[in-house]
């Protein structure tokens, strides 16, 4: 199975967004209140994230819906594609097609990574928590919601179980918490090396080691 991250990197050397060298800092203007450096380092470079008009980062500053939404495609799209999407408007009734952020919604709809509440509204400017962010990484990945039960009651913790087997979560998860800006570069980072999914006949494919030699068997089959 292909990672992420090297995907990615394909994309940002491909279209020359940007270099990404192990010597990148960061160069914002609040730097020592940043706890997750290696993350936003590398999620800056990478054109992923950037600062405030003043310089500052503001780490944590609480993510909304509507900015998550931004974050997944600049991730997957890199930065100058994702800049390059148009809204029509017609997804939600609470977002216009001449809403900033409205291009990046409508494409993460379209792409099955972000539902709407299901009364016709999204909420761009709802607080996003830790558990829709790892929710929308992990269909980035190539999780299926549906299959994985990441809809219904209690998917939050399908997505927290899903997220630490793949290495998106660390034990100090808080899915419920709010997710702020350095906490979703770090959950992205994590994302960054994590494998990326197939299914085969409707079941995601694992790799596991069977008397020193591996074999791919389905999910169904691996939980037995």
């Amino acid at each position: 199975m292909k990672k992420f991250l090297a995907l990615l990197l394909a994309l940002v050397m491909t279209m020359s967004l940007v270099t990404v060298g192990a010597s990148a800092k960061t160069a914002f203007t609040d730097d020592k209140d940043i706890t997750e450096v290696e993350a936003v380092e590398v999620l800056s470079a990478m054109g992923v994230i950037d600062g405030y008009k003043d310089g500052s980062f503001k780490p944590l500053a609480k993510l909304t819906r509507g900015a998550g939404a931004k974050f997944i495609a600049y991730l997957m799209l890199g930065q100058k594609n994702a800049d390059g999407l148009k809204a029509t408007g017609t997804l939600f009734e609470d977002v216009a097609a001449d809403y900033a952020l409205a291009p990046y919604i409508e494409w993460c709809a379209k792409m099955g990574i972000v539902d709407g509440y299901g009364n016709g509204k999204f909420g761009p400017k709802n607080d996003l928590t830790q558990a829709a962010f790892g929710k929308m990484l992990l269909t980035a990945l190539g999780y299926d919601s549906a299959k994985e039960g990441y809809t219904g009651a209690g998917w939050q913790k399908a997505v927290y179980a899903d997220g630490i087997a793949a290495g998106v979560y660390g034990d100090d998860g808080e899915i419920f918490a709010v997710c702020d800006r350095e906490t979703a570069a770090k959950l992205a980072l994590g994302a960054l090396t994590a494998e990326m999914v197939e299914y085969t006949r409707g079941d995601k494919l694992v790799e596991v080691k069977v008397n020193a030699t591996k074999s791919n068997i389905t999910k169904a089959a691996a939980k037995v």
